[in-house]
C-alpha cells in the first residue's frame, strides 16, 4: 500500500512536470510551423501511471481521469453523488475506500 503523503507527492510531481511540458510545448510552438505537445510520448510517465494504477488498485482509471480531464471532479452512481474529489487527498481517500469495498466483495 502507498501512504497518502507519498501518493500526494507523486501526483504533485506529475502535475508540476505536466506544467513544465506544457510551457516547453508553448515555447516550441513559437519557432515551429505547427502545434507542439511536448512530453506526449514520455515513457517514464506511462510507467509511473501504470505503477500508480497497480499500487492503488485503480481498475477504472480514476487517477488518470482526475489528472487529465478538465471537468468537475465528481463521481456519480445512479445520479447520486458518491464522491467530490476536489483535492488529491480526496482522490486518495476515495481510491482507498473503493479498494476496501472491492476486497470485502472478494471475501
Amino acid at each position: 500500500m502507498i501512504s497518502k503523503e507519498i501518493f500526494c507527492n507523486i501526483i504533485s510531481l506529475i502535475q508540476e512536470q505536466d506544467k513544465i511540458n506544457s510551457e516547453v510545448g508553448e515555447a516550441l510552438e513559437k519557432v515551429c510551423d505547427s502545434w507542439v505537445m511536448f512530453g506526449l510520448k514520455d515513457n517514464y510517465k506511462k510507467a509511473l501511471d501504470l505503477l500508480l494504477k497497480e499500487i492503488i488498485d485503480d481498475d477504472f482509471g480514476t487517477i488518470s481521469w482526475w489528472l487529465y480531464e478538465n471537468v468537475d471532479k465528481k463521481i456519480f452512481e445512479k445520479e447520486k453523488l458518491i464522491a467530490d474529489l476536489k483535492t488529491v487527498e480526496d482522490l486518495y481517500d476515495f481510491l482507498i475506500k473503493q479498494r476496501r469495498i472491492k476486497c470485502k466483495k472478494q471475501e
